[in-house]
């Protein structure tokens, strides 16, 4: 097992094996930048792929790093500020392209927004879409390519 050193702050200096265990960001990078060399030009990351896409929510979820997404509390303020500096406190159809898991959308919902997120990861938009179930918030997750949604 070859071990090489972590390009992320939280490893810094440290030996990761992330390429070979998925442990670290530098399994996710690693895979989409190997992707973008040997694929063809103009192809995708494979957000489609699920165990790149399983990869990629781990890395959505964690509260380690703000690589893949920002920490909750991080969120929180982000969302805060939308909800009063961008839309004035007021209710309002939000679309967001790429959302991931819905850390944003699930959050506005609660505040009283309906939302519709659209992501190309199966493994986000199911992590969303249940989240939305259990919560009972005003939420539609699709799973679209953006470059293609209607």
């Amino acid at each position: 097992m070859s071990y090489r050193y972590c390009p992320f702050k939280h490893e810094l200096g440290r030996l990761c094996k992330g390429l070979e265990t998925a442990t670290c960001k530098c399994a996710i990078l690693s895979s989409a930048k190997v992707y973008l060399r040997h694929g063809r030009r103009g192809e995708k990351i494979p957000w489609h792929d699920p165990g790149f896409s399983e990869r990629m929510l781990r890395e959505h979820l964690s509260q380690a790093h703000d690589a893949a997404s920002r920490r909750v509390e991080i969120i929180d303020k982000q969302v805060a500020w939308i909800h009063a500096a961008v839309l004035s406190g007021r209710p309002t159809r939000l679309v967001d392209l790429g959302c991931g898991p819905g850390l944003y959308t699930s959050r506005l919902a609660k505040l009283g927004h309906d939302c519709i997120g659209l992501d190309f990861s199966p493994a986000s938009n199911a992590y969303a879409n249940e989240r939305n179930r259990v919560d009972q918030t005003r939420c539609i997750y699709l799973r679209q390519d953006i470059r293609m949604a209607d």
